[in-house]
């Protein structure tokens, strides 16, 4: 079964929300759907815009691609505009929590089911204490 972007997108603003929520956080979300960022995480009072991506397919390689790129106009997020990324791999029920600062392209690229892999943002691999900080 195939699913539409905007509905994987969607589930994976709730999966999102749910962790964050189970982790001690405060969620709050935008009522209006363009702005920048999904979510807003709350941590004793320190703020993080937060942008969720997913994805639920696998690439040559079982690397997967998260499109880092603001949807409406397919163009890179404007530096200061959110904190963080969530992406999400949606088969794994793995997060990558990854900060803005670190993505300079139009793709964030992991491998999730590596054994071992030195790739740039595998060391963003379920790092939910970064948004404590």
């Amino acid at each position: 079964m195939s699913i539409d972007a905007r509905t994987l997108g969607g589930f994976a603003e709730l999966q999102a929300m749910k962790v964050l929520i189970s982790k001690g956080f405060l969620v709050s979300r935008p009522i209006v759907d363009n702005y920048p960022y999904d979510l807003i995480c709350d941590w004793h009072g320190e703020l993080k815009r937060i942008q969720v991506k997913a994805t639920a397919s696998i690439s040559e390689n079982r690397r997967r691609k998260f499109e880092s790129v603001n949807g409406c106009n397919r163009t890179l997020y404007a530096r200061g505009s959110i904190d963080y990324f969530l992406c999400y791999v949606v088969d794994l029920d793995i997060w990558y929590v990854i900060p803005a600062s670190m993505v300079t392209s139009k793709k964030i690229t992991v491998y999730p089911d590596a054994e071992e892999s030195n790739a740039k943002f595998e060391i963003y691999k379920e790092r939910w204490e970064l948004l404590k900080q």
